[in-house]
């Protein structure tokens, strides 16, 4: 568990190690994280007192890896330059718990949400399923474009989790996936195609079941 109230910038490779039970954890105003982990779970999560200070950045040429295990990325916002790997495990990245944010999904990554995951960016991330979450009530999610070939190293499900109540889900423009489950407290709207090429797509407006 890799944790500060601030910014995390990862500048070197990070791998999980096979063997122990516990990442090595710092709590500091800011982050560089330099070394290997172990761990059931690696976790990078900045701006943990959330007050909107803080970014995780993985530097260009530079990856982590869970080494198949699971990995979880809290932030502000994230800016991915470098790879990120869950191999056989999924990753999921999200922005601070209980508290309302935006998250930006996919075209160029500089539209108005909190995080916001570029066409670029996904295609930094490799694992079998990826959640994108946001948790707070009232939050939301934007998906701008998305092609195949962006998710293509998510081998199975990307799911998008906005299911608070009051929190609702947006496709704005054509997105396609291999496989998508989209989970809204407070409704979906499509403006653009969706489609996927290998499995199922869901789409569940009322997630919190609040009718």
């Amino acid at each position: 568990d890799v944790r500060c109230t601030s910014n995390i910038l990862v500048s070197t490779n990070v791998s999980a190690l096979t063997t122990g039970t516990m990442i090595q954890s710092w709590f500091a105003p800011s982050t560089e994280f330099v070394g290997s982990a172990t761990g059931l779970v690696v976790s990078l999560m900045s701006d943990s007192d959330c007050d909107r200070v803080g970014n995780v950045t993985v530097s260009p040429f530079v990856s982590v890896t869970s080494s198949n295990r699971p990995l979880v990325i809290q932030a502000h916002d994230i800016e991915l330059s470098g790879f990120v790997s869950a191999g056989s495990s999924f990753v999921r990245i999200a922005t601070c718990p209980g508290v309302t944010r935006t998250i930006d999904v996919g075209g160029s990554g500089l539209n108005a949400g909190d995080l916001r995951l570029s066409e670029f960016e996904l295609t930094m991330i490799s694992a079998a399923n990826m959640t994108i979450q946001t948790s707070g009530t009232g939050s939301s999610i934007q998906v701008y474009t998305v092609l195949a070939s962006d998710v293509a190293g998510v081998s199975d499900r990307v799911t998008l989790d906005a299911s608070p109540t009051g929190s609702a889900i947006s496709f704005l423009q054509t997105s396609e996936w291999r496989a998508l489950s989209a989970l809204a407290g407070s409704g979906i709207s499509v403006s653009g195609n969706i489609s996927t090429t290998v499995s199922s797509l869901v789409l569940d407006g009322n997630a919190d079941s609040a009718g």
